[in-house]
């Protein structure tokens, strides 16, 4: 059986049909078939040739489950609460989708078929240990396993977990037991038994966390020998439908990050458990992604860099969360930047959230949200494509070199030639005022002049999270610095005041056509 490659993977959080404003649907009427469908039918005739469908809302299957079989015989007991403003966000997009499935609306198996009508492949992404709300156990969006059987959680350890932090680890539901790991094969196991999928991915990103880590050695053991058992059962099934299911494995940035949770990719990849790796920064959009380290880890495995739809976030004066959102030119630019550093394909994540998916909430009302840049995923899987355009390069604090304070080393991979562009600056953002403070900052060791500037760099998406002038500076780079045969810069930035620390929290460099 042929396996096929992929070029551009797309994932789709279902959260979205009941959250998001679209041209089909605002908030006065309720979910449609339409609706459903318009987030596949928005990605017709681009680059996107895997439709990663999350099947879930949150924890909460959205599909007929005989396993958690809550849509059968628990959601139509539920009293909904009278509509307020203050009704939680997981409330109002649980209620809205129960009221729809209740009617007979089926939202996986109709996503499924639209992908089918368009000629996308249809995979399932299945979140592994969802950390969403289980702050809050009553919240209808949490599984009837997790919520019935506290016994199979983590529960309290010493130390300090990697990549989650202990309170919400402890919450987490434990792969040590076999309880758990038979929980999340039946689910993927009655979800490739319902439909025709040409694949699974396996979201290890939500939440990287499985087990005490003072049990690595034997939860490493234990997670690869449950990858084994999942690529064993699409195998069986492949077999007796005649074609090959994919396996994806959505993992964390780095290398050395994925071990010390207990994902052996390595050995995945020896094994040929795995098809395809989806490097992931989670939420926030970096360029700082460990390509080079995967490239050399992995032998037989496809290899995607996933781009987010979020660079930073931010906060309203009345304390309602704000996204600064990713630009055209970021995502064109970071796809080169990927393309150019040898990953097999594209992955992004959570694309549709620039449109509004607050509700009526009336804090955020001065952020009404737009409709997402659906023309940038036509040809940006083609280097050649991308090679005639602006560039902003942005990284960000959480992946590497940035946070810092007072001081930083940023590498950037830039694979571009100076002689197609006119001029190139250089922004640095600090977390607090920086304004009128010392600053150098150099590029492989030639220090840049700065010069006065506001603004953004390129016309932003929308307003949200966007810096202060009283956080930014910015620099002139001379193109000669932008070296054909160099593929590696490393920026450096010194901020020097005897009594103020400066929290360096992003760089931007932007190169104009």
């Amino acid at each position: 059986m042929e396996k096929k490659e992929y070029k551009c993977l797309y994932n789709h959080d279902m959260c979205s049909i009941a959250s998001c404003i679209t041209p089909s649907l605002d908030y006065e009427g309720e979910i449609t078939r339409e609706q459903v469908e318009r987030f596949v039918y928005d990605i017709k005739d681009t680059d996107v040739d895997a439709f990663l469908c999350c099947p879930t809302m949150l924890r909460r299957a959205l599909w007929y489950s005989e396993i958690d079989d809550h849509w059968k015989n628990e959601a139509e007991s539920l009293e909904e609460p009278t509509f307020t403003h203050d009704w939680k966000y997981f409330e109002k997009i649980y209620y809205r989708f129960r009221n729809y499935m209740l009617k007979g609306g089926d939202p996986v198996r109709e996503t499924y078929e639209a992908c089918k009508q368009i000629g996308v492949d249809f995979f399932i992404s299945y979140r592994m240990n969802d950390a969403h709300v289980l702050e809050q156990p009553s919240t209808p969006t949490i599984d009837s396993f997790w919520r019935d059987n506290p016994q199979y959680r983590i529960g309290d350890f010493a130390g300090s977990h990697p990549l989650v932090n202990n309170k919400k680890a402890a919450l987490l539901q434990n792969y040590l037991l076999p309880e758990i790991r038979d929980h999340y094969y039946s689910l993927l196991e009655e979800l490739v038994q319902l439909y025709d999928l040409d694949g699974i991915e396996l979201d290890f990103m939500r939440s990287p966390c499985f087990f005490d880590p003072s049990f690595l050695t034997k939860g490493t053991q234990v997670m690869t020998e449950f990858v084994r058992s999942i690529r064993h059962m699409l195998n069986y099934y492949g077999k007796e439908r005649g074609k090959y299911i994919h396996l994806c494995v959505r993992v964390p940035s780095t290398i050395d990050n994925c071990n010390k949770v207990g994902l052996d990719i390595s050995q995945w990849d020896k094994e040929g458990l795995i098809d395809m790796v989806n490097i992931s920064s989670d939420f926030h959009q970096t360029m700082e992604l460990d390509i080079k380290g995967y490239r050399s880890a992995l032998v037989n495995t496809k290899i995607f860099g996933e781009m987010q739809f979020a660079m930073a976030s931010g906060i309203t004066t009345e304390g309602f969360p704000l996204n600064r959102i990713v630009t055209e030119n970021i995502y064109r630019t970071t796809a080169h930047s990927f393309l150019s550093q040898g990953v097999d394909g594209l992955s992004f994540f959570n694309f549709t959230f620039v449109r509004h998916h607050q509700f009526n909430e009336p804090r955020r009302s001065a952020y009404p949200g737009t409709e997402p840049p659906f023309e940038v995923l036509k040809g940006i899987t083609s280097i050649k494509n991308l090679s005639n355009k602006d560039r902003h390069y942005f990284t960000r604090s959480g992946y590497g070199s940035l946070p810092a304070m007072n001081y930083a080393k940023v590498p950037l991979y830039i694979r571009d030639k100076n002689k197609y562009f006119k001029r190139a600056t250089v922004r640095v953002e600090c977390e607090n005022t920086c304004r009128g403070i010392p600053v150098t900052v150099s590029l492989n060791g030639n220090i840049l002049k700065e010069f006065e500037s506001s603004g953004e760099l390129f016309d932003p998406l929308t307003i949200e999270a966007l810096p202060t002038i009283e956080k930014v500076r910015y620099f002139r780079l001379p193109l000669e610095l932008i070296n054909d045969d160099d593929d590696e810069y490393l920026f450096e930035i010194s901020f020097n005041h005897l009594r103020k620390n400066i929290k360096i929290v992003g760089l931007e460099v932007a190169l104009y056509k």
